[in-house]
C-alpha cells in the first residue's frame, strides 16, 4: 500500500483524547515546518482543541505548544489559517493565566505584522484584536509595549474596517 502523506494520516485516525490530541498536533508542527497543509491541519486541531477549556490549553503550554505555534506564525505570516489560529489559541491561553501572557508579550509585533499583512481577513482582525487586549489588560508594562508596537492604530483600523 502506497505511504499516507503527514495530513492524510492526521485524517485517517479516529479522533485521539484531546491531550493526545494536542500531542500529536504539536510534535505535526515541530516535525513538518515546510508542509504548508500540515501546518494548517494542525493549527485548525489546536484552535479546536483549545475550545476544551484551561486544563487543555496548559497542557498545550506545558508540551511546547506555544512556542512551535509562534514558530509557525512567524514562518508563515500571510497564511490566514494559521495566523487567525494562532492568534485566537494563545488569545485563549492568555486570558487563563498572565504566565501565558508572558510568553507572549515580548512580541507583539509579531500580531501586529499579521493584522497589517492580512488587513483584509475578518478572523485574524478579530483575533489580532482579542489579544492585543489581552495582553493589555494584565500588566501596565505589557500595554506600554503594546501601544509603542502601533497596536492603537492596528485596531482603531480593524475596527473602522470590520
Amino acid at each position: 500500500s502506497e505511504a499516507l502523506t503527514p495530513v492524510a494520516t492526521l485524517k485517517a485516525r479516529p479522533p485521539p483524547a484531546p491531550r493526545e490530541g494536542v500531542e500529536l498536533a504539536v510534535q505535526a508542527l515541530r516535525a513538518h515546518p515546510e508542509d504548508i497543509d500540515v501546518q494548517g491541519c494542525a493549527f485548525a486541531a489546536l484552535q479546536g482543541l483549545s475550545a476544551e477549556g484551561p486544563e487543555i490549553r496548559q497542557h498545550m503550554a506545558d508540551v511546547g505548544g506555544v512556542e512551535a505555534m509562534m514558530t509557525a506564525m512567524v514562518n508563515y505570516s500571510t497564511l490566514v489559517k494559521v495566523q487567525s489560529s494562532g492568534m485566537l489559541v494563545l488569545a485563549r491561553m492568555c486570558g487563563d493565566s498572565k504566565e501565558h501572557c508572558a510568553r507572549l508579550a515580548s512580541n507583539p509585533q509579531s500580531v501586529l505584522t499579521a493584522m497589517e499583512v492580512l488587513r483584509e481577513d475578518v478572523r485574524v482582525q478579530e483575533a489580532g484584536c482579542l489579544m492585543m487586549g489581552r495582553l493589555a489588560t494584565y500588566d501596565s508594562g505589557w500595554r506600554l509595549g503594546v501601544v509603542r508596537a502601533g497596536a492603537v492604530p492596528s485596531v482603531l483600523e480593524a475596527m473602522q474596517v470590520h
